[in-house]
């Protein structure tokens, strides 16, 4: 609450609920060191660091109590055994791995302790770079201020409580797969205009995904992914692409608003014969009107042009590959000027708390019910 020295405001529910998803997430990085300590084959190092009181924090400090060693100790003993093939033989010798815990790396004695057998270890030097604060106040996507300025509700719901969509998570996986070959397919696709290369880069693409081609309707998903195709490549975009003298795929970008730090991903920059880039993203599921993504194009041409100050103007471009419908909007120095100042009221709402109900979208939404209305009664 920006009223209230930014002080968090929010339902006990909600601190019962990041406990949960904290329990869960320590439980997975214990899962995911365990399989990482135990692919090593000639030597482990495990490094980490002291938080800013000096202590021991999350890994490190659990590898620490699991397994009884001090913050005081420089050696870790474990007694371990052996077995030794020689001359068609086996036996077994009892040895203690002697481990030792550095706590600072300060010259080349140090370092060699890191290996068993005293041979020196060439580490290669490291940079010591002048670290600079950097101060900004919240870091926030182009989808979370869109999903705001539709519903700051839904937003609360998705983002604040992180409550799932109704919508079920396999039907959503095909979506985000059939999504996924799609944008894999235009991204590769350059001056060759060949139908039949078209039909390989699906099946080359679909290779990747056998959920998608193993099941009974595999035909009936090829053509149509094969029909997003050709209507990209019969599009203006797809002239725009061929006619740029430079083309970046799947580019995230990002820049500081007021303090703010806001990013966002790009299908396509395109640099034209004129020296202005063009941002283009693709809507390969033709839920809503073009209107409705206004609020990302906003967001999109902000951060082009923090992103290319000198240019000025701005294009961003949507194109519905379903329906092959192209939206465009073209952002002057005024226009991006207002659109700042706007974002920023936006952010200072959200941060405020206010989550209103907006009942514009609610037949599109993913926490309506199956007649379209929002579960929040």
């Amino acid at each position: 609450n920006p009223d209230d020295r930014y002080t968090k405001t929010e339902p006990e529910i909600v601190e019962l609920m990041k406990q949960r998803a904290s329990i869960k997430d320590e439980a997975e990085k214990k899962r995911l060191f365990y399989v990482g300590a135990t692919r090593a084959k000639d030597r482990l190092i495990l490094s980490g660091a002291l938080n800013h009181y000096g202590k021991l924090d999350n890994l490190m400090k659990w590898l620490f109590e699991n397994l009884g060693i001090s913050e005081d100790d420089e050696l870790f003993s474990v007694p371990i055994k052996v077995d030794v093939y020689s001359d068609q033989t086996t036996t077994t010798q009892q040895i203690d791995l002697n481990i030792p815990i550095i706590k600072r790396i300060d010259d080349d004695s140090d370092m060699n302790r890191l290996t068993l057998d005293g041979e020196p270890v060439n580490f290669p030097e490291l940079p010591q770079p002048s670290l600079k604060h950097v101060n900004f106040n919240a870091a926030f996507s182009v989808t979370e201020l869109a999903n705001y300025i539709r519903c700051p509700l839904r937003y609360q719901l998705e983002h604040v409580i992180g409550i799932p969509s109704i919508e079920s998570e396999h039907e959503e996986s095909i979506e985000n797969e059939l999504d996924a070959v799609i944008r894999q397919v235009i991204s590769q696709i350059r001056l060759e205009r060949q139908r039949h290369n078209f039909d390989l880069m699906v099946d080359r693409a679909l290779e990747n995904y056998p959920e998608l081609i193993n099941g009974s309707a595999a035909t009936g998903l090829r053509n149509e992914l094969l029909q997003h195709v050709k209507n990209y490549v019969d599009s203006e975009i797809a002239e725009l692409v061929i006619s740029s003298s430079n083309e970046l795929n799947n580019r995230q970008i990002h820049a500081i608003l007021d303090e703010h730090i806001v990013s966002g991903r790009i299908d396509k920059l395109l640099l034209d014969k004129t020296g202005q880039w063009h941002g283009v993203n693709f809507i390969t599921c033709q839920e809503h009107t073009m209107n409705y993504y206004e609020p990302e194009m906003e967001l999109i041409g902000l951060l082009l042009h923090r992103s290319y100050p000198e240019q000025p103007n701005v294009t961003v471009r949507y194109f519905g590959t379903q329906q092959c419908i192209d939206h465009a909007i073209c952002f002057n120095q005024s226009d991006l000027q207002e659109i700042s100042d706007k974002w920023l009221q936006q952010i200072a709402s959200l941060q405020r708390g206010i989550y209103t109900k907006n009942l514009t979208h609610c037949s599109s939404c993913q926490f309506a019910d199956s007649q379209g209305l929002c579960i929040v009664n």
